[in-house]
């Protein structure tokens, strides 16, 4: 018996080979083929992959003829993820005034600086995701695209983590630079073109800053390192931990204040609140200024306020003809004589107290504790409060010993402190520590020092 004649099966795909297609022509006539016939002719152009079976069995049952039906599709590639750069930092406020609770803004405080410590994570790299490759309907290989990395790589003032490699960290304390193209980085010293004032708002900064213009009255800077003022200083404020520089005045009307760790240097000043870790150097007036320094004060003249020095104290004149009140106290040598002599007061009596507090506990379990060996819950709480009492105790001697060994080595290194003047105007008022002199009389090229409980005025 011969075989039944099949009608003719074509097979075709896309360009692609993603997809493949199965025709059935009636022209020749004959028996509509199996599904193993079909899959055969499949097979037999090589389509392997994707094979859908209920079209094939669709094709049969319906006897579908002249119509090209999709029967295999290819897996086609997924595409990755490309790699991106995630800021850590939130840069979101800068230039942007702070609201205060209750609504209101302070346009004086618009982050015009964002500032990180050494360690601070700043961006992190996601890696790319990689792509699956897919396969056509004739099992050859589609390769997924390329996805994008985007290596870190540290800028200015910043560096890799040391434990997470995908991290980058501030190297130095400053202040952060995002770049349009998502480079960072940290820089501590900053240079300000312009003035102090309402288009910068306040300015902290853990750097070095520098300002070619001027502070203006109520603004504030605060930095943690050197700071340098190209202009003047109006009635505003400053907090350095470094040296301290303004090229030209700091001129106010009681409201500035200047503070500083370092040394500070100024043209003239007046009516301004100054302290000084270091050095105040002026190079004109110092005028009804209350100021006080832990090394030398050198200025032309000084007239009206407090000045204070704890080293030496050198002008041309201080006081006036018209006889300010002016005050000079070079006092720091024996204050900080003074406060040794309190702290070693307040160790005898802390000490004192020390052996009363265990006293008093050795007594509360004596006559508390139960035969078993047990306190009752109020004793327990009396005895933990006098536990409590003898810690702090012991703590604050500790803090004493530790503060006059700091004087006693400030005191070793303390020069003996003088005051030196071409001119002292009577009502200038002259202080070492708790003894003091009220000049009365016009002295000239005087060198003002204390001996013993008198305080002497020489050449």
């Amino acid at each position: 018996m011969k075989d039944a004649i099949v009608l003719d099966i074509s097979v075709t795909h896309t360009p692609d080979a993603m997809k493949a297609f199965l025709y059935v022509s009636d022209s020749g006539g004959g028996e509509y083929p199996s599904v193993e016939d079909l899959r055969s002719a499949l097979l037999n152009r090589g389509v392997i992959v994707g094979i859908n079976e209920e079209a094939l069995v669709a094709m049969v049952n319906q006897l579908i003829c002249n119509t090209y039906i999709e029967v295999a599709a290819g897996v086609p590639a997924l595409a990755g993820v490309p790699a991106s750069i995630e800021i850590l930092i939130d840069v979101s406020q800068k230039g942007r005034p702070r609201v205060l609770p209750g609504g209101k803004v302070d346009h004086r405080d618009i982050s015009y600086v964002v500032n990180v410590r050494k360690g601070t994570e700043l961006v992190r790299r996601i890696p790319p995701v990689l792509g699956t490759d897919g396969r056509t309907v004739f099992n050859r290989p589609v390769m997924a695209p390329v996805v994008d990395d985007k290596p870190l790589k540290a800028g200015r003032g910043t560096v890799l983590s040391a434990i997470a490699p995908n991290v980058l960290v501030a190297d130095i304390n400053g202040a952060v630079v995002v770049f349009p193209d998502g480079r960072v980085e940290v820089v501590d010293d900053k240079v300000i073109s312009g003035n102090i004032d309402y288009s910068t708002g306040n300015i902290r900064f853990s750097g070095n800053l520098t300002v070619s213009g001027t502070l203006r009255a109520g603004f504030e800077i605060d930095v943690e390192g050197n700071c340098r003022i190209g202009g003047n200083m109006e009635d505003s404020k400053i907090t350095c931990l470094g040296d301290l520089e303004i090229t030209g005045g700091a001129v106010g009307q009681t409201k500035g204040t200047i503070r500083c760790a370092g040394s500070l240097k100024v043209r003239h000043i007046a009516n301004f609140t100054v302290m000084a870790g270091g050095d105040i150097r002026i190079t004109e007036d110092a005028v009804h200024c209350t100021m006080s320094s832990e090394g030398n004060i050198v200025v032309k003249s000084v007239v009206g306020g407090t000045v204070a020095a704890g080293k030496t104290i050198e002008a041309d004149s201080i006081g006036t003809e018209a006889e300010a009140r002016t005050v000079i106290d070079l006092g720091g040598k024996y204050l900080l004589m003074q406060r040794k002599y309190a702290l070693l007061k307040e160790l005898a009596d802390v000490t004192g107290s020390i052996g009363g507090v265990k006293q008093t506990m050795f007594e509360l379990v004596r006559d508390e504790m139960s035969s078993s060996g047990v306190l009752t819950q109020g004793a327990m709480e009396r005895l933990n409060g006098l536990k409590k009492k003898h810690a702090d105790r012991l703590r604050r001697c500790g803090e004493a010993r530790s503060e006059m060994e700091l004087i006693d080595k400030k005191l070793e290194s303390a020069p003996i402190p003088y005051v030196k003047a071409s001119t002292v105007f009577p009502n200038t008022l002259i202080k070492f520590g708790s003894i003091e002199k009220l000049i009365k009389e016009k002295l000239f090229q005087a060198r003002i020092v204390a001996e013993g409980d008198k305080i002497v005025v020489g050449k």
